[in-house]
C-alpha cells in the first residue's frame, strides 16, 4: 500500500507539472492514485524533493 504522504506530494508535484506545462486536467486524486504505480509515484517524490 502507497503512504498517504508519498501520494499527497506526488499528486501535488503532479498538478503543479501540469500547470507548468498548460496542460489541463480533470483527474480526481483517487483516480490518479489508481493509475500511478508505485514506481511512478517514487519518482514523483524524488523530482518534488529535488526541486523543493
Amino acid at each position: 500500500m502507497m503512504d498517504m504522504q508519498k501520494c499527497q506530494i506526488a499528486w501535488n508535484f503532479f498538478l503543479e507539472s501540469c500547470e507548468k506545462h498548460g496542460i489541463s486536467t480533470n483527474l480526481s486524486f483517487y483516480q490518479f492514485i489508481q493509475s500511478v504505480t508505485v514506481e511512478q509515484l517514487e519518482s514523483m517524490v524524488r523530482q518534488s524533493e529535488l526541486a523543493g
